[in-house]
Protein backbone atom coordinates (compact mmCIF):
# COMPACT_ATOMS: atom_id res chain seq x y z
CA UNK A 1 0.00 0.00 0.00
CA UNK A 2 2.42 2.13 0.84
CA UNK A 3 4.86 1.90 -1.71
CA UNK A 4 1.85 1.86 -3.87
CA UNK A 5 0.80 5.45 -2.44
CA UNK A 6 4.96 6.93 -3.12
CA UNK A 7 5.59 5.41 -5.69
CA UNK A 8 2.35 7.23 -7.82
CA UNK A 9 3.46 10.43 -5.99
CA UNK A 10 0.22 11.08 -3.92
CA UNK A 11 2.50 11.68 -1.16
CA UNK A 12 6.29 12.61 -0.68
CA UNK A 13 8.74 10.11 -0.04
CA UNK A 14 9.25 11.63 3.50
CA UNK A 15 9.31 9.65 7.79
CA UNK A 16 6.48 12.31 8.51
CA UNK A 17 4.35 11.62 5.49
CA UNK A 18 4.55 8.12 5.63
CA UNK A 19 3.84 7.97 9.48
CA UNK A 20 0.88 9.68 8.63
CA UNK A 21 -0.41 6.54 6.13
CA UNK A 22 1.10 4.11 8.33
CA UNK A 23 -1.26 5.31 11.39
CA UNK A 24 -4.16 5.64 9.03
CA UNK A 25 -4.10 1.66 8.25
CA UNK A 26 -3.40 0.55 11.31
CA UNK A 27 -6.53 2.70 12.64
CA UNK A 28 -8.45 0.52 10.47
CA UNK A 29 -9.51 3.44 8.40
CA UNK A 30 -9.62 4.07 4.83
CA UNK A 31 -6.96 6.53 2.77
CA UNK A 32 -8.13 8.82 0.85
CA UNK A 33 -5.43 8.92 -2.31
CA UNK A 34 -7.33 11.74 -3.05
CA UNK A 35 -6.45 14.31 -0.22
CA UNK A 36 -2.69 14.61 0.08
CA UNK A 37 -2.72 18.33 1.35
CA UNK A 38 -0.45 19.41 4.45
CA UNK A 39 -3.78 19.93 6.40
CA UNK A 40 -5.31 16.25 5.30
CA UNK A 41 -2.03 14.33 6.87
CA UNK A 42 -1.95 16.55 9.88
CA UNK A 43 -5.43 15.94 10.31
CA UNK A 44 -4.54 12.13 10.55
CA UNK A 45 -2.00 12.48 13.32
CA UNK A 46 -4.47 14.10 15.15
CA UNK A 47 -7.33 11.56 15.03
CA UNK A 48 -5.31 9.02 15.05
CA UNK A 49 -4.12 9.96 18.62
CA UNK A 50 -8.16 10.87 19.76
CA UNK A 51 -9.12 7.45 18.71
CA UNK A 52 -6.98 5.36 20.00
CA UNK A 53 -8.81 2.83 22.49
CA UNK A 54 -11.94 4.83 22.64
CA UNK A 55 -15.25 5.08 21.79
CA UNK A 56 -17.24 7.04 19.28
CA UNK A 57 -19.20 9.06 21.70
CA UNK A 58 -16.18 9.77 24.18
CA UNK A 59 -14.16 10.54 20.68
CA UNK A 60 -16.50 13.43 19.91
CA UNK A 61 -16.72 14.85 23.94
CA UNK A 62 -12.86 15.18 23.23
CA UNK A 63 -12.75 16.32 20.39
CA UNK A 64 -15.97 18.97 21.04
CA UNK A 65 -13.69 20.49 24.44
CA UNK A 66 -10.25 20.76 22.99
CA UNK A 67 -11.78 22.55 20.28
CA UNK A 68 -13.37 24.93 22.52
CA UNK A 69 -10.09 25.04 24.68
CA UNK A 70 -8.20 26.13 21.39
CA UNK A 71 -10.25 29.21 20.73
CA UNK A 72 -10.30 30.16 23.88
CA UNK A 73 -6.49 29.99 23.97
CA UNK A 74 -6.71 31.79 20.93
CA UNK A 75 -8.97 34.65 21.67
CA UNK A 76 -6.85 35.39 24.57
CA UNK A 77 -3.55 34.93 22.99
CA UNK A 78 -1.94 32.28 25.42
CA UNK A 79 0.88 29.77 24.42
CA UNK A 80 -0.01 28.39 28.15
CA UNK A 81 -2.21 27.97 30.84
CA UNK A 82 -3.19 27.17 34.35
CA UNK A 83 -6.60 25.29 36.00
CA UNK A 84 -8.10 28.27 36.22
CA UNK A 85 -7.89 28.78 32.47
CA UNK A 86 -8.74 25.00 32.23
CA UNK A 87 -11.88 25.28 34.12
CA UNK A 88 -12.79 28.77 32.19
CA UNK A 89 -12.87 26.63 29.13
CA UNK A 90 -14.87 23.99 30.26
CA UNK A 91 -17.68 25.89 31.60
CA UNK A 92 -17.82 27.56 28.30
CA UNK A 93 -17.70 24.09 26.36
CA UNK A 94 -20.42 22.84 28.86
CA UNK A 95 -22.80 25.87 28.25
CA UNK A 96 -22.41 25.64 24.33
CA UNK A 97 -22.71 21.45 24.18
CA UNK A 98 -25.07 20.99 26.97
CA UNK A 99 -22.67 18.17 27.90
CA UNK A 100 -21.62 17.41 31.18
CA UNK A 101 -18.05 16.29 32.30
CA UNK A 102 -15.29 16.41 34.48
CA UNK A 103 -13.04 18.76 33.31
CA UNK A 104 -10.01 17.06 35.41
CA UNK A 105 -10.73 13.82 33.40
CA UNK A 106 -10.60 14.99 30.19
CA UNK A 107 -7.70 17.20 30.95
CA UNK A 108 -6.27 13.78 32.12
CA UNK A 109 -7.20 12.48 29.23
CA UNK A 110 -5.73 14.96 26.42
CA UNK A 111 -2.31 14.70 28.37
CA UNK A 112 -2.39 10.70 27.77
CA UNK A 113 -3.02 11.13 24.02
CA UNK A 114 -0.32 13.57 24.21
CA UNK A 115 -1.98 16.44 22.74
CA UNK A 116 -1.58 18.67 25.92
CA UNK A 117 1.73 18.67 27.38
CA UNK A 118 2.11 19.70 31.50
CA UNK A 119 5.60 21.72 32.47
CA UNK A 120 6.08 23.12 35.79
CA UNK A 121 2.47 23.36 36.66
CA UNK A 122 1.62 25.09 33.36
CA UNK A 123 -0.82 23.22 30.35
CA UNK A 124 0.42 23.75 26.67
CA UNK A 125 -0.42 22.33 23.48
CA UNK A 126 1.90 19.97 22.95
CA UNK A 127 3.06 21.21 19.11
CA UNK A 128 1.25 24.45 18.02
CA UNK A 129 -0.42 22.90 14.95
CA UNK A 130 -2.73 21.20 17.36
CA UNK A 131 -4.05 24.50 18.41
CA UNK A 132 -4.49 25.84 14.97
CA UNK A 133 -6.32 23.17 13.73
CA UNK A 134 -8.60 22.54 16.61
CA UNK A 135 -9.49 26.62 16.42
CA UNK A 136 -9.84 26.28 12.83
CA UNK A 137 -12.48 22.95 13.92
CA UNK A 138 -14.41 24.84 16.30
CA UNK A 139 -14.72 27.93 13.48
CA UNK A 140 -15.98 25.62 10.74
CA UNK A 141 -19.63 24.38 12.18
CA UNK A 142 -20.13 28.40 12.96
CA UNK A 143 -19.07 30.30 10.25
CA UNK A 144 -22.81 31.54 10.03
CA UNK A 145 -22.22 33.08 13.45
CA UNK A 146 -20.82 36.85 13.78
CA UNK A 147 -18.35 36.00 15.98
CA UNK A 148 -16.55 33.54 13.88
CA UNK A 149 -16.84 35.49 10.94
CA UNK A 150 -15.27 38.28 13.15
CA UNK A 151 -12.06 36.20 13.56
CA UNK A 152 -12.04 34.43 10.17
CA UNK A 153 -12.00 38.39 8.83
CA UNK A 154 -9.18 39.41 11.19
CA UNK A 155 -7.31 36.29 10.36
CA UNK A 156 -7.25 37.32 6.85
CA UNK A 157 -6.63 40.52 7.15
CA UNK A 158 -3.45 39.88 8.91
CA UNK A 159 -2.56 36.67 7.53
CA UNK A 160 1.59 37.42 7.54
CA UNK A 161 0.83 36.74 11.25
CA UNK A 162 1.79 33.12 11.49
CA UNK A 163 -0.76 32.29 14.01
CA UNK A 164 -3.24 33.97 11.84
CA UNK A 165 -2.03 32.42 8.61
CA UNK A 166 -2.03 28.70 9.72
CA UNK A 167 -5.46 28.83 11.11
CA UNK A 168 -6.87 29.74 7.73
CA UNK A 169 -4.65 26.78 6.21
CA UNK A 170 -6.87 24.45 8.75
CA UNK A 171 -9.98 26.29 8.26
CA UNK A 172 -10.00 26.30 4.31
CA UNK A 173 -8.72 22.52 4.49
CA UNK A 174 -11.65 21.69 7.06
CA UNK A 175 -14.73 23.90 5.24
CA UNK A 176 -15.86 24.08 1.92
CA UNK A 177 -17.85 27.55 3.06
CA UNK A 178 -17.51 29.78 0.05
CA UNK A 179 -17.39 32.72 2.93
CA UNK A 180 -13.55 31.40 3.89
CA UNK A 181 -12.67 31.83 0.22
CA UNK A 182 -14.48 34.77 -0.16
CA UNK A 183 -12.83 36.49 2.90
CA UNK A 184 -9.61 35.65 1.77
CA UNK A 185 -9.71 36.51 -1.28
CA UNK A 186 -10.93 40.02 -0.04
CA UNK A 187 -8.24 41.05 1.84
CA UNK A 188 -5.51 39.49 -0.98
CA UNK A 189 -7.40 42.31 -3.37
CA UNK A 190 -7.09 44.88 -0.17
CA UNK A 191 -3.31 43.74 -0.01
CA UNK A 192 -2.16 43.97 -3.80
CA UNK A 193 -4.92 46.01 -5.46
CA UNK A 194 -2.58 46.86 -8.44
CA UNK A 195 -1.78 43.23 -8.73
CA UNK A 196 -3.98 41.19 -11.44
CA UNK A 197 -5.00 37.60 -10.20
CA UNK A 198 -2.93 34.95 -12.09
CA UNK A 199 -5.14 32.69 -14.38
CA UNK A 200 -2.34 30.41 -14.87
CA UNK A 201 -3.14 30.68 -19.08
CA UNK A 202 -0.68 33.34 -20.47
CA UNK A 203 1.32 33.90 -17.49
CA UNK A 204 3.03 30.48 -17.66
CA UNK A 205 3.69 31.05 -21.72
CA UNK A 206 7.82 31.54 -20.51
CA UNK A 207 7.70 28.39 -18.80
CA UNK A 208 5.75 26.34 -21.63
CA UNK A 209 7.53 27.75 -24.90
CA UNK A 210 10.80 28.29 -23.81
CA UNK A 211 13.45 30.65 -26.48
CA UNK A 212 15.48 28.28 -27.99
CA UNK A 213 18.99 29.92 -28.90
CA UNK A 214 20.88 27.94 -31.75
CA UNK A 215 24.08 26.00 -31.07
CA UNK A 216 26.56 28.11 -31.97
CA UNK A 217 29.93 25.82 -33.35
CA UNK A 218 32.97 27.93 -33.11
CA UNK A 219 36.31 26.58 -34.88
CA UNK A 220 39.37 25.67 -32.27
CA UNK A 221 41.59 28.33 -34.16
CA UNK A 222 39.67 30.93 -32.97
CA UNK A 223 39.42 29.63 -29.75
CA UNK A 224 42.99 29.32 -29.07
CA UNK A 225 43.36 32.50 -30.40
CA UNK A 226 40.90 33.95 -27.84
CA UNK A 227 42.37 32.06 -24.84
CA UNK A 228 45.88 33.38 -25.61
CA UNK A 229 44.61 37.08 -26.05
CA UNK A 230 42.92 36.62 -22.60
CA UNK A 231 46.03 35.13 -21.33
CA UNK A 232 48.10 38.14 -22.38
CA UNK A 233 45.81 40.08 -20.78
CA UNK A 234 45.93 39.17 -17.38
CA UNK A 235 49.79 39.35 -17.81
CA UNK A 236 49.68 42.80 -18.73
CA UNK A 237 46.84 43.50 -15.62
CA UNK A 238 49.17 41.66 -13.04
CA UNK A 239 52.03 43.57 -14.16
CA UNK A 240 50.62 46.82 -13.64
CA UNK A 241 49.28 46.01 -10.29
CA UNK A 242 52.50 44.80 -9.15
CA UNK A 243 53.94 48.39 -10.52
CA UNK A 244 51.31 50.11 -8.77
CA UNK A 245 51.48 47.87 -5.55
CA UNK A 246 55.48 48.84 -4.89
CA UNK A 247 55.90 52.03 -6.86
CA UNK A 248 59.63 52.85 -5.29
CA UNK A 249 61.15 49.84 -6.49
CA UNK A 250 64.17 50.32 -8.80
CA UNK A 251 66.07 53.23 -8.88
CA UNK A 252 63.52 55.74 -10.62
CA UNK A 253 64.00 59.19 -9.74
CA UNK A 254 61.12 60.87 -7.69
CA UNK A 255 59.21 62.94 -10.48
CA UNK A 256 58.81 59.69 -12.33
CA UNK A 257 56.98 58.30 -9.85
CA UNK A 258 54.15 60.38 -9.95
CA UNK A 259 54.97 61.64 -6.25
CA UNK A 260 56.78 65.35 -7.54
CA UNK A 261 53.41 66.97 -7.72
CA UNK A 262 51.85 66.03 -3.99
CA UNK A 263 55.17 67.30 -2.13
Amino acid sequence: MVNTIVGQTYIPPFGPYILAVLQRIESGREVDLAASTHGHLYEVFIKTALARRRTLTNYNVLTAFVATLAIEAFEQERDSFGKDFLRQAHARFEKETDLSFDVDSLTKELLEVRLLTLRHGEYAFRERYICYYFVAFYLKDRLSEDKAQRIVRECASKAWVQDYANVLLFLAHLSKDRFVVDTIMESARGTFPTVEPARLEGELSVLLEPEIHPLELRDEKDNYKRLRLEEQKQVADERQLAHLAYPLRGAAPIDQIGLAGHI
